[in-house]
């Protein structure tokens, strides 16, 4: 076993060692997270960043997946450990906690659980004097980090702002792919913010000094009256707990606590979302997921799938099984072949996406692969392969003869074909979420669900149909692939 395989696998350990005996006994063990801080802040950047992703996936995803206030509180807990003991070697990190009120540990804890929800859902709106809003002149709405995330969240967030601050210049703050998403709404700005998802633990606290430094920039000039920032619990502030303002500016910055918000509701994080955002500006409106794609984009997608459907009447269906490098969330077992050779016998031009890096795309070779093994030497299966680069060739075509098309490109045109196609297939990730935002037909396939709260909260909203299926290992591939046929049926065949 490498060094850096050993170090994950004692990061997993810690973590669950950790977890069992706050579970067993409600005893927070120190020593634990400082042994799990000394891999993931090691030296040796190999270890760091495999000791960091199993930090994430084995204790930080957890206590934020589960959707329970307790496990909020040890969240915050470990994260203002993880925090204090990486500021001791990085003096840009301390004097800037410092700078913004953040002394010790116990600040960090003081000030993340100070951002907890003291309302319920279905408690009367609270009054807010309108006149605070209307002074705003500029607010800057974080990212998730996550696209799914930022559609089922951020984009609620994002369009309730712009309701209630119409003069205020409205800036989205996240990667470079938001553009991509929002892009259509010429009224919104946005200010490109990096967060290293799959870097060593020091590096991403260190990316939060770019977000400090960028409301720094954006809000130079103005008064503290005249701008907010908005944190849909966002990665960029470890959801919450590392500081965007001094304690002295803290009605400046608004916090969503996705993690507990209506603890007592089965509501999706989007409505939950709209809820939040009701009480925040003392007054009800109904706000849902919404993106806005680029016009070149929807045009394309339009006429891709216009083609597709001109080769033979078929109806489209834009599959994704992406899971942003959590193969928990597959169902495997051959599942996704099943899923696509149904698909094609019900008569459907497929388009598979090939997804994000080379795990991903060859997962695709090997689905097309076993789809051509299991057709009969007369009925060869028509594949036909695009990349976006010679999309314009393809457009030129009246139609496409092929069964499978496989696709590879941009979110923003990967959007367009979700919503021109007749109905969306994937796993629990990005794409049933810009489907629901976009009121296209989805079939969400969720597996490795930590808890039933999890499905409840990441339901996709949206104006067309999304229906949920539960893979939780007690029924066989082919069953599971029936029930998603069996949805895709009702919603995009329309056959009751």
């Amino acid at each position: 076993m490498s060094e850096a395989h050993s170090a994950a696998a004692q990061v997993t350990r810690l973590s669950h060692d950790f977890l069992a005996e706050y579970r067993s006994s409600g005893r927070y063990r120190r020593d634990i997270v400082d042994e799990i801080a000394d891999i993931a802040l090691a030296p040796d950047n190999v270890d760091a960043v495999d000791g960091t992703r199993d930090l994430f996936s084995s204790l930080i995803e957890p206590l934020a997946d589960s959707f329970e206030p307790a496990s909020v509180s040890v969240y915050n807990r470990v994260f203002a450990q993880l925090v204090q003991t990486c500021r001791r070697s990085e003096p840009a990190l301390d004097s800037e906690l410092a700078r913004l009120g953040v002394q010790d540990e116990q600040d960090l804890i003081r000030r993340a659980d100070s951002l907890r929800p003291r309302f319920e859902v279905g408690e009367p709106a609270r009054a807010n004097d309108p006149t605070t809003w209307r002074r705003l002149k500029r607010a800057i709405v974080l990212s998730r980090v996550t696209l799914g995330a930022d559609v089922a969240i951020t984009s609620v967030i994002l369009e309730r702002v712009r309701q209630e601050l119409s003069e205020a210049e409205i800036i989205l703050a996240g990667g470079g792919k938001m553009e991509e998403l929002f892009g259509g709404d010429l009224g919104l700005g946005f200010h490109e913010l990096g967060y290293q998802r799959f870097a060593s633990l020091r590096d991403r606290l260190l990316s939060w000094l770019d977000v400090v430094n960028a409301v720094r920039h954006l809000t130079a000039g103005l008064t503290e009256s005249e701008w907010v920032i908005v944190d849909p619990d966002s990665r960029l502030t470890q959801l919450g707990v590392l500081p965007l303002v001094h304690p002295s500016s803290a009605s400046q910055y608004l916090f969503f606590p996705s993690r507990e918000f209506g603890d007592n509701s089965t509501s999706a994080l989007g409505k939950l979302a709209a809820d939040w955002a009701d009480e925040v500006f003392g007054n009800k409106r109904r706000t849902s997921p919404r993106i806005s794609l680029k016009n070149g984009d929807v045009e394309s997608g339009e006429r891709l799938a216009g083609a597709l459907r001109r080769s033979g009447g078929r109806s489209v269906a834009t599959v994704n099984f992406g899971v942003g490098e959590n193969d928990a969330k597959r169902v495997g077992g051959g599942f996704e072949t099943a899923l696509v050779m149904s698909l094609l016998r019900e008569g459907a031009a497929v388009v598979l996406d090939r997804g994000a890096g080379e795990v991903e795309s060859n997962r695709i070779d090997a689905i097309v692969a076993r789809a051509r093994a299991e057709r009969a030497a007369d009925d060869m299966l028509r594949v036909l392969e695009i990349e976006e680069e010679g999309l314009p060739a393809v457009l030129a075509r009246e139609s496409l003869k092929t069964d499978v098309l496989v696709w590879r490109g941009r979110i923003g045109l990967l959007g367009a074909l979700i919503r021109a196609s007749d109905c969306y297939i994937g796993y629990d990730s990005a794409g049933q979420h810009i489907a629901a935002a976009l009121g296209a037909p989805c079939v969400d396939v969720i597996a490795g669900a930590p808890s039933a709260r999890f499905i409840q909260r990441w339901k996709p909203v949206g104006s067309s149909e999304a229906a949920v299926v539960v893979a939780d290992g007690s029924r066989a591939v082919e069953q599971l692939a029936a029930e998603v046929i069996g949805h895709w049926r009702r919603i995009a065949l329309r056959d009751t």
